[in-house]
């Protein structure tokens, strides 16, 4: 019961953030090429003096992408550089091009979130940077406020999905990794959060 409230709470955050904020723009003109694409990543593929082979896609849940002449090609999960190349081998193998220069750009990805609720200053989700897909527990919990003055900070708990995509929960005592007012020096080892996480700050007990 408690861990079907807390999903159901944390998809409300989700569900407006992304309504006001689904997506963040790289710019055509920002070829990151060591960027790992994903899954909903809006790209263009492009092919130099090849106007008629430009193409603007989002990522399939599956990695991939419809090429002009080509077909599908699977370049997700794999760098912009990495996926340049698959796209060239590709017209080069089928013998549609024999030295074609591709570019791929991505124009947006969607945004990669933790949900950070209870007991913080300012609830709700967390966005990690375009390159990265984990977060410092202590840095989410900073960029939430930090914690209030009635938080059972040695009880946190994560709302985490495994490959299966069952849900699990993990406890966390922040008290080992942080110095009370203090949320961005850690003592010890930290926790890792991943994209996806909800984090459950409960309230202390008087």
């Amino acid at each position: 019961m408690i861990r079907k409230c807390v999903i159901f709470f944390a998809k409300i955050f989700l569900f407006f953030s992304f309504v006001c904020n689904p997506s963040y723009s790289m710019g055509g003109n920002e070829n990151h090429k060591f960027y790992k694409i994903r899954e909903n990543d809006l790209v263009t593929v492009s092919v130099h003096g090849h106007p008629d082979l430009l193409t603007t896609q989002r990522i399939d849940q599956d990695g991939l992408i419809q090429i002009p002449l080509v077909g599908v090609i699977k370049i997700g999960g794999i760098s912009v550089r990495d996926a340049e190349k698959h796209i060239v081998e590709a017209f080069v193998n089928g013998k549609f091009l024999r030295s074609p220069q591709v570019i791929v750009s991505i124009i947006e990805f969607m945004a990669r979130e933790i949900s950070v609720m209870g007991e913080v200053k300012k609830p709700g989700p967390v966005v990690l940077d375009p390159d990265k897909d984990r977060m410092l527990i202590t840095v989410a919990i900073a960029k939430a406020g930090g914690l209030t003055d009635i938080a059972k900070s040695n009880a946190v708990r994560v709302v985490r999905q495994n490959s299966e995509g069952e849900e699990f929960l993990i406890e966390v005592d922040l008290d080992q990794f942080i110095k009370p007012g203090d949320f961005k020096k850690g003592r010890k080892k930290q926790f890792i959060l991943i994209a996806g996480d909800v984090v459950v700050v409960p309230r202390r007990l008087f």
